[in-house]
């Protein structure tokens, strides 16, 4: 059985979360199959980001617009790392975001489990919301998981311009909403108008709306 195939056959099964209030992308969208905060048998702590289970070779979108501050190999569970275990991945710092709470944060968001890059993109890059960055891969489907999926994990601190030592959070807690109170997860559209600053515009204490799902759909 192939990769791809095998996908098909494990995902209905193996969709977890940790909590039934947590907000669901469109139906459109490749699904979320391991929610922040899930437990689920194979894992020793809690789940540090969210697991999106898409197809080998599905494009990975940014999430925000930001620079390129890790694009290589790294050892699971830190966002920068010597290069180990060959699992591809890209980290993206924003700046800052406004929560629901009235928190001001400083965002960075990280996509592992990659199967390749996106041809030219470097450390240092200017990246758009929306923008290819690289390619979902199946580093992440050994053992119990099975399938391929995009981990995608949010890291905030409260000083600009810091990307290690991070405080892991809940991805839930930075989507970007069409109003006030609202509560869903939103696949990027390049017709709407997120207020996102240019390549020239952006600097590190730049305010992002917040995140869009970064799964194709």
């Amino acid at each position: 059985m192939t990769v791809a195939a095998g996908a098909v056959l494990l995902l209905a099964a193996c969709v977890t979360t940790a909590g039934t209030d947590r907000p669901r992308p469109p139906t459109s969208c490749p699904r979320i199959t391991s929610d922040y905060g899930a437990l689920e048998g194979y894992r020793v702590s809690p789940h540090t980001g969210i697991d999106i289970g898409a197809r080998y070779g599905a494009p990975v979108l940014a999430a925000a617009p930001g620079v390129v501050v890790f694009i290589g190999d790294r050892r699971p569970g830190n966002l920068v790392s010597e290069a180990t275990d060959r699992q591809k991945s890209v980290a993206i710092y924003h700046g800052g975001m406004l929560t629901p709470a009235g928190d001001e944060l400083f965002v960075s968001t990280s996509y592992d489990h990659l199967s390749r890059f996106a041809e030219g993109l470097r450390d240092g890059d200017f990246v758009r919301r929306g923008q290819h960055i690289g390619a979902n891969g199946a580093s992440g489907a050994t053992g119990p998981v099975g399938f391929p999926h995009i981990h995608f994990g949010v890291r905030v601190t409260g000083t600009p311009k810091v990307y290690t030592g991070l405080s892991r959070r809940n991805p839930h807690d930075f989507w970007w909403q069409a109003g006030p109170g609202e509560r869903a997860i939103h696949a990027f559209d390049p017709d709407q108008d997120y207020g996102d600053p240019t390549a020239i515009e952006w600097m590190p204490e730049t305010r992002i709306s917040g995140l869009t799902y970064p799964a194709e759909c």
